[in-house]
């Protein structure tokens, strides 16, 4: 069974910059991820919630990447 993985940054600039009690952003990125076979498609999303995770998001583009 032939798999095909693409992960695909998405985001940028806010257009007013968030945050939580810790810290504030003005930008936001994550991945989309998409896993197709010959049975379908599976899509997904990872972001690293800026204050709260140690990884960006090459860290996780690599991580998923390497399952």
């Amino acid at each position: 069974m032939t798999k095909r993985l693409s992960v695909r940054r998405i985001g940028g600039p806010l257009a007013s910059s968030t945050g939580n009690a810790n810290t504030r952003w003005s930008e936001r990125w994550s991945l989309e991820i998409r896993i197709e076979d010959e049975e379908g498609v599976g899509l997904g999303e990872a972001a690293p919630l800026p204050g709260y995770s140690d990884e960006s998001a090459a860290d996780v583009r690599n991580a998923v990447q390497a399952l």
